[in-house]
């Protein structure tokens, strides 16, 4: 094998989005780190995204990808890296925008993310399952890598929290957080409705924490949640703080830091709340464990409707039922969620 794709001095990852997605490649740029210290690691990122990799030693430039201006931003990012002369590419997003910026990159070696769709189609389509073991997708970037000392050391996600993010943070919210023993984070948005457990769920859950346990609620979510989490806080008699629409992402990994479990739905802050060390109570409906996308928490407790023969019915979630009944989601019941979250976040108190 040449020596050099053995020692690579500038290696190039292209991820675009979106939050999970981008924090499951830590593991990755830390492992590339671990064996190649000496190499610079650049990362191609949507621009909204770029948060999520600050203060990550193991990066030596983000590439913000700026989707607003199209074609004319990838041609920009594209001369950028024939320019770089890279080592190494590795593209982790395997879609039309990061083929466009691997192909003729002039990059000495090229990776490319297996996504075994085959597998998954059969799955999804036929519920024929050739998953012969369950690998995680954090895992699957670095299969290709392995032939080349990449190996995973397994110690899970990564993510850094701007201090300054915190401060803000801090200085808005800081009595809030003090106020109360034990503080129990809700994440009930998803991209997709069938990866939503219902609304009245989390406000009975959340009402129940702040009644029976003394907890403190605060409710995770982008702009896009603001409906969402006006509606679980109308379902709730009690103090809650939302922070849809009044943080930005590192300033919801900042607040994410004071609680002591979170209760999410599969969803990029699921991810923040495992790379942060958090407790975890993880609710999965339309999707299953085989796709790659399950928590990786020390301390994590997953429901789940396992009697149900259409799962799962996509991989990242769609719009509304096929069945038209939702069962996976519906019958999880309050009771269920809130005996994990009460279990996690006691233990060891």
């Amino acid at each position: 094998m040449d020596k050099i794709y053995k020692i690579p001095q500038k290696i190039l990852v292209i991820r675009l989005s979106s939050i999970g997605d981008i924090i499951l490649t830590t593991p990755l740029l830390r492992n590339l780190k671990r064996t190649y210290p000496e190499a610079e690691i650049d990362f191609v990122v949507k621009k909204k995204f770029q948060e999520i990799l600050y203060g990550n030693p193991n990066i030596s430039n983000i590439i913000p990808f700026d989707d607003k201006n199209g074609l004319s931003e990838l041609r920009r990012i594209k001369k950028a890296i024939v320019q770089k002369k890279y080592d190494w590419l590795l593209d982790i997003h395997k879609n039309l925008r990061s083929v466009y910026l691997r192909t003729c990159s002039g990059a000495k070696k090229r990776f490319r993310y297996k996504k075994e769709m085959i597998r998954r189609f059969l799955l999804i389509r036929f519920k024929l399952n050739y998953y012969q073991t369950i690998v995680p997708i954090y895992r699957r970037y670095m299969i290709e890598l392995e032939s080349f000392g990449i190996h995973d050391d397994a110690k899970g996600l990564d993510i850094y929290v701007d201090p300054i993010a915190k401060e803000r943070v801090t200085g808005r919210w800081g009595s809030f957080f003090e106020k109360f023993p034990l503080l129990v984070g809700l994440v009930p948005g998803a991209g997709y409705a069938t990866k939503r457990w219902l609304p009245e769920g989390f406000a009975r859950v959340g009402e129940r924490l702040m009644r029976e346990n003394g907890a403190g609620i605060i409710l995770f979510g982008g702009p896009d949640d603001l409906a969402l989490h006006e509606e679980i806080l109308n379902r709730m008699n009690g103090e809650a703080l939302a922070l849809a629409g009044k943080t930005s992402l590192q300033e919801s990994i900042a607040a994410m830091t004071f609680c002591t479990c979170i209760i999410s739905n599969d969803t990029g802050l699921m991810h923040v709340a495992v790379a942060l060390k958090k407790k975890l109570v993880a609710i999965f409906g339309a999707t299953t464990e085989e796709l790659g996308f399950f928590p990786c928490a020390k301390e994590q407790i997953i429901l789940q409707n396992n009697g149900l023969s259409c799962r799962p019915c996509t991989h990242i979630g769609s719009d509304g039922c096929p069945k038209a009944h939702f069962k996976c989601m519906e019958e999880i019941s309050a009771e269920d969620v809130y005996r994990a979250a009460t279990k996690l976040s006691t233990k060891g108190n």
